[in-house]
């Protein structure tokens, strides 16, 4: 299922980033820095 975000109307919740974060951990090969500075990123685009 693809569901489609629209920041105006606030359809991004916290819980859905952090199954972001967690998708790209589990398919790309990361330094957990660089995890860490993505995973402050999308709080600060998204927060």
């Amino acid at each position: 299922m693809v569901r489609r975000f629209n920041a105006d109307d606030g359809e991004i919740r916290k819980n859905d980033l952090k199954r972001m974060v967690v998708a790209y951990e589990d398919v790309f090969t990361f330094h957990q820095d660089e995890l860490e500075r993505f995973k402050e990123l999308l709080k600060e685009v998204f927060d």
